[in-house]
């Protein structure tokens, strides 16, 4: 019973709504309602009374079909404004403090606050991309697939909150990084830059198949590995070893907006592929 209780806190929780016993009494009625199955007259009427409006759906997502990559990715960015709103104020304050605290911990006992930015800003990113997807865990698909945008353009405008937020985040502590380390500030961007969109860019592309906490896992993999390769004083790559540090970043930095952008044409591919079958 506290674990039904703790579940109906937390959904009034994301609707924003306070813990008013008033809810509660009603979410517990709902749960003991009991509808009693439809009889098969009643299923023919709904049939007969749907038709139309389904047919009519279908004309309008046909006419979606032949929409233009343009207006596709326009869509999208109309969604960002409501899609950061599963930002929570509690996720962002954690991971500000995190960052924050971070740095000064780094800078006073190591020194070292450009490697605990490079490292922190990937993680940021994979954790920012679990959050904000976590929908998915949620049981809500279906009412998002019931909504008139494609799971596509819901991904995309995703994608543009994680990428918008981690890298809002990163810019707003590189000044402090760049003044400790004494470093241009483009050189610190660039460090951090590489490796964030590189670890999304595994997280994105490996989520396609193995769901988005099998994405997150894999790039979380990928980036315990380098850790701890660098801890031990090695490169990231063994075949690039002995090659200038900045290069190896800008090959990172290739990779991960080759799989971002793998992820992007795949979201769309697999849309329009529901849509066929659908038909």
């Amino acid at each position: 019973m506290k674990e039904i209780d703790e579940k109906k806190y937390r959904i009034l929780h994301e609707l924003g709504e306070g813990a008013e016993e008033g809810l509660i009494k009603t979410m517990e009625n709902l749960d003991d309602y009991q509808v009693a199955p439809p009889t098969t007259k009643s299923t023919e009427d709904l049939i007969v009374f749907l038709k139309p409006l389904l047919q009519q759906s279908l004309q309008d997502k046909l006419v979606m079909n032949h929409d233009t990559h343009e207006h596709r990715l326009l869509t999208a960015l109309q969604l960002v404004q409501p899609q950061s709103m599963l930002l929570s104020k509690r996720f962002i304050a954690l991971t500000v403090l995190c960052m924050v605290f971070g740095l000064i911990i780094t800078n006073a006992f190591d020194g070292n606050t450009m490697k605990f930015l490079t490292n922190t800003a990937p993680i940021l990113g994979v954790l920012t991309v679990f959050y904000e997807f976590r929908a998915k865990l949620s049981g809500v698909n279906e009412l998002e697939a019931a909504c008139p945008y494609s799971q596509a353009q819901l991904a995309t405008a995703r994608l543009i909150v994680v990428l918008s937020y981690t890298v809002l985040l990163c810019l707003l502590v590189t000044p402090l990084v760049s003044y400790w380390q004494g470093q241009v500030l483009w050189i610190v961007i660039i460090r951090w830059f590489a490796p964030l969109l590189l670890m999304l860019g595994i997280a994105l592309s490996a989520s396609i198949k193995l769901g988005i906490v099998g994405g997150c896992l894999i790039a979380t993999t990928v980036w315990a590995v380098q850790f701890i390769i660098s801890k031990s004083g090695m490169e990231f790559s063994y075949l690039l070893q002995k090659q200038p540090t900045m290069l190896i970043e800008l090959i990172s930095l290739v990779i991960g907006i080759g799989l971002i952008f793998y992820s992007y044409k795949r979201w769309h591919f697999d849309t329009m592929v529901l849509r066929s079958d659908k038909k």
